[in-house]
């Protein structure tokens, strides 16, 4: 059985490591073939072990130019090479086949408060883009022949709009990099890391409110650093408001390659994950893995993956974010570990994951 991959429209960093470790996973399994549907902007490394055979490239870069090759080219190319299945890692995808499975990955659309943002920021061309994949996405998972959810809250939001006939959840996987650990360097001060690109569900403005409060009952031992934040819808805004209060305590990154991010979770005290809408909160699995406190956001589905007995805030709301990091630098007594966050983050293993999609497509 021959089943395909397109991979074409991963540009989220959730999305490239999907993409990534389904390659690597693929490499290791000699038993199965399988075609995998790229864009021309994704490294070349990654398909550097696979034939030539296995893989076919997008030719374009324009958006426009890319849907219309996935509506009117690309099935014509599974059915020359006699594609079984398809596996769509985009909802918002114009491909039609004839047995394929849709994966879910976008929450935001689903959320009219939050794109209601995105005006305020004016923000126009990604507000009105929106509004429109969400209906896109509501046909392609129903027209698939099986929907494939990240997690049962993601399940739950879309069925309010649409009951998919055929669907199953399926949550991503984590590296084994991010469980990696080292002996902290020894400094007095408390380090607090926040990884997210900036938009205007991730809330660093609001931390960094919260920060001028706490801050000021540590004697300057309390750190903050935003990871990611440099780049984003909302960045300009961030770094305004950075330049303004020009505090010595923070420190803001840009995107950083996995290594250097991994070196960053390893030499934090504790982490902060205040987003208000994920569809499968990645990176609060990456902190989770290192056996670290975490101050998380207050809803779903952060709150179904985290213990119940964590440190959750309301992240809109200042005085709830002190009150969680109060909470957390209180009652450490300078250890800041959680090891049932590292056991909870184990049983999220990409094997595991790639070996339900893979049946899952063998069944259609």
């Amino acid at each position: 059985m021959l089943f395909a991959i397109d991979f074409v429209r991963a540009g989220s960093g959730g999305a490239k490591e999907y993409m990534e470790s389904m390659i690597s996973y693929l490499g290791k399994r000699q038993d199965i073939e399988y075609l995998l549907i790229l864009n021309r902007d994704q490294p070349s490394n990654l398909s550097r072990s696979l034939s030539k055979n296995s893989v076919v490239i997008c030719p374009f870069k324009n958006i426009v130019f890319v849907v219309l090759w996935q509506a009117f080219i690309l099935p014509v190319i599974l059915r020359r090479r006699n594609v079984q299945s398809l596996l769509i890692t985009d909802a918002s995808t114009t491909v039609f086949f004839k047995k394929q499975i849709v994966m879910h990955r976008d929450m935001l659309a689903f959320d009219s408060q939050l794109v209601s943002q995105y005006l305020k920021h004016r923000l126009y061309k990604k507000y009105v883009r929106l509004k429109m994949i969400k209906y896109l996405q509501i046909f392609n998972l129903w027209y698939a022949s099986k929907a494939l959810f990240l997690t049962d809250h993601a399940k739950e939001t879309v069925f309010r709009y649409c009951t998919m006939p055929n669907s199953v959840v399926i949550p991503h996987g984590i590296r084994k990099e991010y469980f990696e650990t080292h002996e902290k360097r020894r400094d007095t001060d408390v380090v607090v890391t926040y990884v997210s690109n900036s938009a205007p569900y991730k809330h660093q403005i609001n931390l960094i409110k919260a920060f001028e409060t706490v801050q000021t009952n540590y004697f300057d031992k309390l750190r903050l650093k935003l990871v990611g934040a440099s780049s984003g819808d909302t960045s300009e805004q961030l770094l305004r408001y950075i330049d303004i209060k020009n505090h010595a305590w923070l420190t803001v990154l840009p995107f950083l390659a996995r290594e250097k991010v991994i070196d960053e979770l390893i030499n934090s005290s504790f982490f902060v994950f205040l987003s208000s809408c994920e569809c499968m909160p990645n990176t609060l699995l990456q902190k989770m893995a290192q056996g670290k406190a975490i101050l998380c956001s207050n809803l779903r589905p952060m709150t179904d993956i985290l213990p119940e007995d964590s440190v959750f805030c309301d992240p809109l709301d200042v005085a709830s974010i002190i009150e969680g990091l109060s909470t957390i630098l209180s009652n450490s007594n300078g250890a800041f570990e959680r090891k049932e966050n590292s056991e909870i983050a184990k049983q999220y293993t990409w094997d595991k994951s790639f070996d339900l999609v893979l049946s899952e497509l063998a069944s259609l």
